[in-house]
């Protein structure tokens, strides 16, 4: 009877809050019913699609950082807008699976609860919720060490930064992506010069690459590290997969899951904005108007369409020109194409989108280079940068690429 007493409280508490969690999730479901029906008819007045709400960056960037809250709201507006454009425009629209978009609220509703616990002092628990606590919510001191960029990035959304001993050099000048507030709460950087103190930090475990120095994965071997190898991250899908490994090993599963669908959601949502735009810029040039996207470090190039930036701009096919140019240069290339001024000039795109470190300086030689100036682009001044941060992140960040992408499509309106 006193097993029944100690082991039943708890169980009936998670059954009684599944209860309500599950009423209110239906609750939700029939007032989220009702504004999309007065969203359609408001939509239907109007005729014009366009007039739907574009994704804002910075709560993009937000999610992708992983801010929960964020992950929630946005993956339920693109869900109801989704639906609301469907029902206005002749054109597709995709958006998450029902099942995928309750699993993501379950998720968010158990985070918030394991949030709340966290926040709350154990003395202050009854002794029911104590238990759950202790049971469910165990926390333990890990240490992690990415080398990797990629590492990195996907740890600073799951963890506490205060559980990463070090980043990659010259991470932290990288603003746009990891704001310093952040950065700051992790003590060193990765270089020879602090080999030393990073050994007195004693990781937990190691996030290394297949180009690590076999010395530095020695010296974390006899120092007992454990050793996570990193994939090769290529693909939104490698990245995610990726990302639920990594959510395993440092003990947050459920947020790496919700992170994923968060993902999953957000390409979907970009893809309608696609959609939306494509009608768009068609009625305006009277057709395709033609994209070449470039990479400048000391000299042109494209990127191959094995690579990650590829794969988006297979998504922008109907303006692209880019990919067209790698594959019958240079077929099989697993990164980038190199390419001439005469051949900018001979494809002659109506936009040029240019990824770069320096965007200043380039943008003054552009515009004085006499080799470039009968290319349409550059005289009608569509030549718009991209951060290249952001454009060669293979992490979560790939999904903000993409976005950045299709707004300088939108650009050209």
């Amino acid at each position: 009877m006193q097993a029944v007493k100690v082991y039943g409280l708890p169980a009936l508490f998670i059954l009684c809050w599944w209860a309500f969690a599950l009423h209110q999730s239906s609750q939700a479901h029939y007032t989220d019913r009702e504004q999309l029906a007065r969203q359609i008819e408001e939509s239907k007045a109007r005729h014009n699609v366009s007039e739907i709400a574009f994704i804002k960056r910075e709560q993009l960037h937000a999610a992708l950082s992983g801010d929960v809250d964020t992950m929630l709201s946005l993956i339920a507006d693109w869900d109801i807008e989704a639906q609301m454009m469907s029902q206005v425009s002749p054109a597709k629209f995709q958006r998450i699976s029902p099942e995928n978009y309750l699993r993501s609220q379950i998720l968010g509703r158990h985070m918030k609860m394991k949030r709340s616990f966290g926040q709350a002092s154990p003395s202050k628990l009854l002794p029911f919720e104590n238990y759950l606590y202790q049971t469910c919510f165990e926390q333990h001191n890990h240490r992690f060490l990415p080398q990797t960029y990629a590492a990195a990035s996907l740890l600073l959304a799951l963890t506490d930064p205060k559980e990463i001993v070090a980043l990659p050099g010259q991470m932290r000048k990288e603003t746009q992506l990891y704001p310093l507030s952040l950065t700051q709460q992790i003590p060193l950087d990765i270089d020879r010069y602090n080999s030393e103190k990073l050994h007195l930090l004693n990781p937990t475990i190691a996030f290394v690459a297949n180009y690590s120095q076999p010395s530095t994965i020695q010296a974390l071997k006899d120092q007992g590290v454990l050793l996570h190898p990193m994939g090769n991250l290529n693909s939104i899908g490698e990245i995610s997969r990726e990302l639920l490994t990594l959510g395993a090993i440092v003990e947050q599963p459920q947020k790496a899951e919700l992170l994923t669908l968060f993902i999953e959601a957000a390409m979907y949502a970009i893809d309608n904005q696609l959609s939306l735009l494509s009608e768009r810029l068609i009625a305006k040039w009277g057709g395709a108007p033609k994209v070449l996207f470039l990479n400048h470090f000391q000299n042109y190039s494209v990127p191959s369409p094995t690579s990650l930036t590829g794969q988006l701009l297979e998504k922008i096919a109907r303006f692209d020109i880019t990919l067209q140019y790698a594959a019958a240069t240079a077929p099989g290339a697993n990164w980038v194409v190199p390419i001439a001024k005469e051949q900018i000039l001979h494809l002659n795109p109506d936009c040029i989108i240019i990824v770069t470190e320096n965007k200043k300086a380039l943008q003054h030689e552009i515009q004085t280079d006499k080799s470039l100036c009968d290319v349409v682009a550059v005289k009608n001044d569509h030549i718009i940068f991209l951060d290249e941060a952001t454009q060669h992140s293979p992490s979560q960040y790939s999904v903000l690429a993409y976005h950045d992408l299709i707004e300088a499509l939108a650009r050209l309106l």
